[in-house]
């Protein structure tokens, strides 16, 4: 597979954006398949993992162009492990299609100017894997909380990373076990 190509899982529209800066706003989602090790034990795409459906970026646009929406989630997966990636951002914003695209941050991060980028870090072995270049590049962070530790490390991490340009963060909690007075 080359720049021209990327693996697809599936590309789903006329829905809403669940969650992060966008939430609520009408939303295609492309998946890209492939991801990066290591893996999260509570991913709810792991099908994400496998190779995909090779398709033309050209094929691409044209089945996002189906759904109404001007907004276009890439997420995965991880949609930056592939190189077409950034292909695909440009060819979808040469048609007018807002894009945001939904990474873990685990690798290097090539982005098209105007591309909406939320780093979603996920904790190994108690740290963040995040490349410089993603910490660069993000516009917001999202972090899955499930427990008191998760959400003080994303405060520390937010803390140590404000070097950084950070326009806001976002948490998903896994867990209703947090003593909603501290937040």
């Amino acid at each position: 597979m080359d720049s021209s190509t990327v693996s697809v899982c599936e590309i789903f529209g006329n829905t809403i954006q669940g969650e992060g800066p966008q939430a609520g706003q009408p939303a295609t989602f492309v998946r890209l398949a492939g991801c990066v090790a290591p893996y999260c034990d509570f991913c709810d795409s792991k099908y994400s993992w496998e190779k995909g459906k090779e398709m033309t970026l050209k094929e691409v646009v044209e089945e996002v162009d189906k759904y109404p929406a001007e907004l276009v989630v890439l997420t995965g997966g991880e949609p930056f492990a592939q190189e077409g990636t950034p292909r695909l951002i440009c060819a979808l914003m040469t048609q007018d299609f807002k894009v945001s695209v939904e990474t873990s941050g685990k690798v290097p991060l090539t982005v098209p100017f105007g591309t909406l980028v939320i780093c979603s870090p996920k904790r190994y072995a108690g740290e963040f894997l995040v490349c410089d270049s993603a910490l660069g590049a993000a516009s917001f962070y999202k972090f899955v909380v499930g427990n008191e530790s998760d959400y003080d490390h994303a405060k520390a991490f937010i803390k140590k990373n404000l070097k950084f340009t950070i326009k806001g963060f976002y948490t998903i909690t896994i867990f209703v076990n947090l003593d909603k007075k501290k937040y």
